[in-house]
């Protein structure tokens, strides 16, 4: 890679979308990478209207800006956004360089990844306004948090909903940061 294009990267502005439901240490490690490299990382919370949310998107919002402090992440580079309708309009009234799709791999998140790719790509041309679609890069999360998801964390928390908290609360370390759990569960 050329040594130019990362001195490039720190004046650009990018979008990391997501539903964040919760958000967990798999999404925060690949935030803390966007970080360091770029100038600004805007963390959008999408709303799916194929999906139903037990917590609203602005709990969600102000949980992880708890997770990212928590996290050592520096917030002066980072904002957390909750917009309804396309994320690629939004990006492009933002002035955002490049769009973001975090993935644990291809295989697992890849099916769902394309459609919404497909859309920020041909939304701008179909729906206007007409100019070029915004770069899309899917970043992979580290290995060590492959098997990690928001489902997996979301069952989790309805054991201890459910009354078996034993060990629960212990393993969640693994997933969120620690200063958060309680507001996770």
């Amino acid at each position: 890679q050329d040594p130019n294009s990362r001195k490039k990267d720190k004046d650009k502005t990018v979008l990391f979308a997501g539903s964040f439901n919760p958000a967990h240490n798999g999404h925060l490690a690949m935030v803390k990478y966007l970080s360091t490299r770029y100038k600004e990382v805007i963390l959008v919370i999408g709303m799916n209207p194929n999906k139903t949310y037990q917590v609203s998107p602005s709990d969600r919002a102000v949980l992880l800006e708890k997770m990212v402090s928590a996290s050592g992440i520096s917030k002066s580079r980072v904002r957390v956004e909750v917009i309804s309708g396309y994320i690629w309009r939004y990006a492009m009234a933002q002035n955002v360089e490049i769009l973001f799709r975090g993935i644990r791999t291809w295989e697992k998140d890849g099916k769902d990844e394309q459609a919404l790719h497909l859309l920020n790509t041909w939304g701008p041309v179909v729906y206007g306004p007409l100019k070029w679609p915004i770069k899309t890069i899917f970043i992979e999360g580290q290995p060590k948090y492959e098997a990690l998801s928001s489902t997996l964390i979301r069952n989790r928390c309805s054991l201890v909903k459910r009354g078996n908290r034993r060990g629960i609360t212990l393993s969640m370390h693994d997933f969120v940061p620690k200063d958060t759990i309680e507001e996770v569960i």
